[in-house]
């Protein structure tokens, strides 16, 4: 696999030079969402596909796995498991959905839909008092967030929109727990796929230095967010994710 001449001068000519500044905007990626709970591809993915479309989703999914894998390791005492459990009932057969759409519906198309989803789910969760985080909105939720995941490699507004009112620090556990479950799958569906293969996974494996970087930074955010404020900027990243898919189509 490794003993392959053309593999590493293909991934320095991906990288061209601009190594720095992927690790920069993955590293910013990461605290957002080492404080929040969510938004590491919401900030990195439309900076990234400026610089090298490439890095998505493949490299991108990779380096977002090892980070949701080292928040979920530490939240262990507070995730809920309830609702992961019903949003990986309806991420599974979003999956196949998804692979289903990508194979005959437009790209424009399908990011139209999805951000004009994702900012509908802001204007319900702005009106309304309480979100509905019954089995049948989390059904919902992790359904379009494999669907997400496959085309915009932005699946947490769905999920987060769902479960923004746990305490802050429930929050982000539950979140990087389901997160990692479903890198996992999102992944595997990508190999079957044939859209994942040796070249992304080291290509996301170069630029994983940026996950420790992250992480140290938030570890002093995370301490100045409240409730209120942790809510606030769910809602404005999953706001602004919904903006930058209609942009982008």
């Amino acid at each position: 696999m490794l003993a392959d001449d053309t593999l590493l001068p293909k991934i320095l000519a991906i990288l061209d030079g601009q190594w720095p500044w992927m690790i920069l905007v993955l590293g910013l990626g990461t605290l957002v969402q080492g404080s929040v709970g969510y938004g590491f591809a919401l900030l990195s993915a439309p900076l990234l596909m400026l610089m090298e479309p490439r890095l998505l989703p493949g490299p991108l999914l990779v380096v977002g796995l090892l980070l949701n894998i080292a928040m979920s390791s530490t939240g262990k005492k507070v995730v809920e498991s309830r609702p992961i459990l019903w949003l990986m009932a309806g991420f599974l057969p979003g999956l196949g959905a998804g692979s289903w759409l990508l194979s005959w519906l437009p790209p424009r198309e399908t990011a139209q839909l999805f951000g004009w989803l994702v900012l509908a789910g802001v204007g319900i969760s702005l009106i309304r008092n309480t979100v509905n985080d019954s089995p049948g909105a989390l059904l919902g939720a992790g359904f379009l967030s494999a669907l997400m995941n496959l085309t915009t490699t932005m699946s947490g507004p769905p999920v987060a929109l769902t479960l923004q009112h746990l305490p802050s620090d429930r929050f982000r556990a539950t979140l990087a727990w389901f997160f990692a479950i479903s890198g996992v799958m999102t992944l595997l569906e990508l190999l079957r796929d044939g859209r994942m293969g040796t070249t992304e996974l080291l290509l996301g494996l170069t630029l994983t230095p940026a996950v420790p970087l992250g992480l140290l930074g938030a570890r002093w955010v995370k301490r100045r967010l409240d409730h209120t404020w942790t809510r606030v900027a769910v809602l404005a990243l999953a706001s602004l994710s919904g903006i930058f898919i209609l942009l982008k189509a």
